[in-house]
């Protein structure tokens, strides 16, 4: 027995979208902070820079386990229990 995710158990449109968002906008802010470090010299570069690298790499994996949690839930993807 395969698990299909109902129509009705779909999550909502606009959480999955805010998720995306959150990805997509991490990432440009990501490829602005990796621009701005191969302008200047590590010894000039504020350490919160490296810290907002660090908080949008975690956006991006938090947002991206929420998402695969909310289109495939844990009974889909783990086998059924042998009794």
């Amino acid at each position: 027995d395969t698990c299909y995710m109902q129509y009705k158990d779909c999550p909502p449109f606009w959480i999955v979208l805010a998720h995306i968002f959150a990805i997509l906008f991490s990432i440009g802010m990501i490829w602005d902070i990796l621009l701005t470090l191969s302008q200047r010299s590590l010894s000039s570069v504020s350490p919160m820079t490296y810290f907002f690298f660090l908080a949008f790499v975690a956006v991006i994996i938090l947002s991206g386990f929420v998402i695969i949690e909310m289109l495939f839930p844990k009974q889909c993807l783990l086998p059924p229990p042998n009794l």
